[in-house]
């Protein structure tokens, strides 16, 4: 069901939604027959929400309206947004901040919009910054994206509208099983070493003070992948680092580097998209309700869950999903901690290692 302006438009004949690690803003796309609608109804840039069974899945705006007309038949379709397109779309205009959180940053960016920003529970903390500026040409979600990479986490929509900096796999699902036999009808692996590197070197330069100059500001860190065999360094140079990391984590342990979150993140994310798991997921009983599960439609993505008799010619470490909802489609990811991802459960699913294995929802 769309909800515009208070009024619920149903029937609609054709849905899509797509919900993925890898973009900030959720889609949808509705078609229907304008016996069903009238295309007046429905206007460009309207707010609205998209709610299936009494469950809110987005809250957005309506980007574009299409009616079709032929001698023999006549179509709308309706697609656009959750709130968060706006951070895509427009530029980020702010003065620079000093000594400030990147959550503090990030909430000063996006409260002309009207969007709430948070973290989400576990996520840790987003270190200080002693000078943080935005770039010529930088979007608001460039700024966010920047924010996040520095501080080893992710950005995702909920169906308020709201925008949190997460990170993957924070919470399982035991009752939420992916299997063969079960509701899997086909599934599909693919293995790349393309993107992935032997050592990646992370650098920065201070901001010079009284005490600091020359090499003493000048910055690095350097985090291996281990599971590549030959030598392929990667270089990144950073415009930006926390000042400040107290209260900041990586794998279980406080960082001892400004750079580590972002060097480890970069790393792990680029392992995880090496491995994808690509699913097409069935209810036997119910097709029609196959992109379902036990906690729901409206459910976030990366949610770990379980999943058993995975097979391919490689063994797969403990692993998770991440469920991206994509209602129509189908496909999943496998691989390391924070990489992009998601379980399209007739959508897009990805997966990544994580610890207590399964997959991620």
């Amino acid at each position: 069901m769309l909800r515009v302006d208070g009024r619920d438009l149903s029937g609609w004949t054709s849905v899509q939604i797509i919900r993925a690690l890898d973009q900030l803003a959720d889609t949808f796309d509705l078609a229907i027959s304008t016996s069903r609608a009238s295309s007046a109804e429905i206007v460009e840039g309207a707010a609205c929400e998209v709610i299936y069974r009494g469950e809110k899945l987005i809250s957005g705006y309506i980007d574009d309206v299409d009616l079709s007309d032929t001698s023999t038949s006549s179509s709308l379709s309706v697609s656009g947004r959750s709130r968060a397109g706006d951070l895509v779309d427009c530029s980020a205009i702010h003065k620079p901040w000093r000594k400030r959180s990147g959550l503090e940053i990030a909430r000063d960016i996006c409260k002309p919009f009207g969007i709430s920003v948070d973290l989400e529970i576990a996520t840790g903390t987003l270190g200080e910054e002693g000078y943080f500026k935005i770039e010529d040409g930088e979007t608001v979600f460039d700024v966010l994206d920047r924010l996040a990479r520095l501080n080893g986490a992710r950005l995702c929509s909920y169906p308020d509208g709201s925008i949190r900096f997460t990170r993957t796999g924070l919470l399982h699902y035991p009752d939420v099983l992916i299997a063969r036999g079960i509701n899997i009808a086909s599934a599909h692996v693919r293995r790349s070493m393309a993107q992935r590197f032997s050592d990646y070197v992370f650098k920065a330069q201070l901001a010079a003070d009284d005490e600091t100059f020359g090499e003493a500001v000048a910055i690095k860190y350097e985090v291996r992948d281990d599971a590549v065999p030959r030598h392929r360094p990667l270089v990144v140079q950073t415009e930006t680092q926390p000042r400040n990391t107290k209260g900041q984590f990586v794998e279980g342990e406080p960082i001892k580097h400004p750079l580590q979150l972002a060097a480890t993140w970069e790393r792990n994310t680029r392992a995880g998209k090496s491995l994808q798991m690509e699913y097409v997921l069935v209810d036997r009983k119910n097709p029609k309700r196959s992109w379902e599960h036990a906690r729901g439609v409206g459910t976030q993505h990366r949610r770990r869950c379980r999943g058993r008799r995975i097979r391919h010619r490689r063994r797969v470490p403990r692993h998770a999903g991440h469920h991206d909802a994509r209602l129509g489609g189908r496909d999943a990811y496998a691989g390391h901690p924070d990489a992009a991802g998601g379980v399209r459960r007739e959508g897009a699913a990805q997966a990544e290692e994580a610890q207590g294995g399964g997959f991620s929802f």
